[in-house]
Order: C-alpha cells, then sequence, then structure tokens
C-alpha cells in the first residue's frame, strides 16, 4: 500500500494527498464521539463502583487467599 505513494512525481501531490485522506477517513474522531464513549465510560465506572451494582460488574479482581 505504501508504495503506491512513494512515486509522488508520476500521479501528482494532490492525487496522493486525495488517497491518503480517503484511506484516514474512517480513523477521524470528531468531538461528539469523543463525548458518547466519554459518557459511556462514566457510567460503566459508576456502575462498577456503587454498592448497588458493583457484584454485577463484568470483570472482577481475584480475591485473596489467607493461608
Amino acid at each position: 500500500m505504501l508504495e503506491d505513494f512513494v512515486d509522488v512525481g508520476s500521479m501528482g501531490l494532490s492525487v496522493c494527498r486525495r488517497k491518503i485522506e480517503d484511506l484516514c477517513r474512517d480513523l477521524i474522531v470528531n468531538n461528539d464521539h469523543i463525548h458518547a464513549v466519554e459518557q459511556r465510560l462514566r457510567y460503566a465506572i459508576d456502575k462498577g463502583l456503587g454498592k448497588e451494582t458493583h457484584k454485577v460488574r463484568p470483570v472482577r479482581g481475584k480475591k485473596s487467599v489467607k493461608k
């Protein structure tokens, strides 16, 4: 894939830039996406730390075994 962009002279800089932008378009995250992820993360943390819900959190640490 990278070899398509090495010889910029044959296709021009604008064509090369357009190809790179097309490939990277799915990697761009806007503020709305970040905000939604932040809200879901905060909800999951609060749920895991709450007295009523800490027993149902999906991941638990290992209990220490006393000898």
